[in-house]
């Protein structure tokens, strides 16, 4: 019963990006890998940098996490940093 901003904007989600790609081709293989190493909730998120012109802002991105808040998404970082290295980060989206 309110139409407040919550009840209008989707929820925010955050990622554990393993990859930020460009073409989309090297997101699925990326996205294979991931899964024969047993990821099997690794998925694809397409992003588009709204600061960039086109087509430098387009991104696939191969998240390998998500999570309700920054909190979560940062308290699983480390044990996915050992298995898959450092490069991780998390995105919000």
């Amino acid at each position: 019963t309110g139409t407040g901003p919550s009840d209008t904007m989707p929820a925010r989600r955050f990622y554990i990006i393993a990859y930020s790609l460009t073409l989309k081709e090297n997101a699925v293989r990326a996205l294979g890998r991931l899964t024969r190493q047993g990821l099997l909730q690794a998925r694809i998120i397409e992003t588009v940098v709204p600061n960039l012109p086109p087509p430098t802002n387009r991104f696939f991105r191969v998240a390998v996490g998500e999570y309700r808040s920054r909190a979560e998404a940062q308290a699983a970082l480390p044990e996915l940093k050992a298995k898959l290295g450092p490069e991780l980060w998390v995105l919000e989206q």
